[in-house]
């Protein structure tokens, strides 16, 4: 009979390997904690931001244009506004109503041919026909400004079931992805899978 040795070396591996997924376990559940604490501050911080006066437009909401005119009286013409809202309600219409935020508002740019031809146009033909280029930005850095604080792409209860379903998914990929190690004898550094956690969380 065939009498097979094996080293010391070679019995204390699979320990070793089994020491190191523990390890990793119960780092990984205090880079969970870390990130969860990060997480409810910038939750908080949020919902308390919620408790102020509402914004006067949820982008969210718009079906037409004419809902978006409160928040355009940066603009002195009624046609300028009108034109102004058309262009907002399009651009939520080519997002199917879910801008990521209201920075997509201040980044709208029109083809000066299209001010200029317009003779409606007060506020907005003129600047066209100052600007160079062949686009200028449908509301100016000012305007924006004061526009930003009335608008909103989605309402709290949107943030917080967005915030919770993201936040279990990520915490549960980990978990799956460390189970998979620990059953298929993953020998790789323990450390790695907390630290990529970490910079997920809070990067």
């Amino acid at each position: 009979m065939a009498v097979t040795r094996s080293t010391v070396e070679a019995r204390r591996a699979p320990v070793a390997r089994r020491s190191g997924r523990g390890l990793e376990l119960v780092w990984l559940l205090l880079a969970a904690a870390i990130v969860c604490g990060v997480w409810a501050l910038v939750y908080t911080a949020k919902v308390r931001r919620s408790t102020t006066p509402a914004p006067s437009v949820n982008l969210a909401e718009i079906d037409r244009g004419e809902k978006l005119l409160p928040v355009l009286a940066v603009l002195q013409s009624p046609a300028d506004r009108d034109f102004a809202a058309k262009r907002i309600f399009d651009t939520l219409a080519d997002h199917d109503g879910a801008l990521p935020n209201t920075g997509a508002i201040a980044r709208i740019r029109i083809p000066k041919a299209e001010l200029i031809g317009n003779n409606q146009l007060e506020e907005l033909r003129k600047r066209a026909e100052d600007a160079k280029g062949n686009t200028i930005s449908l509301f100016t850095p000012a305007e924006f400004a004061q526009m930003k604080p009335q608008m909103a792409v989605r309402g709290i209860n949107v943030f917080r079931r967005d915030f919770l379903i993201w936040a279990g998914a990520i915490l549960a990929a980990f978990l799956l992805t460390h189970i998979v190690w620990v059953v298929r004898g993953f020998s790789g550094p323990w450390a790695f899978l907390p630290l990529l956690l970490i910079l997920t969380g809070i990067g």
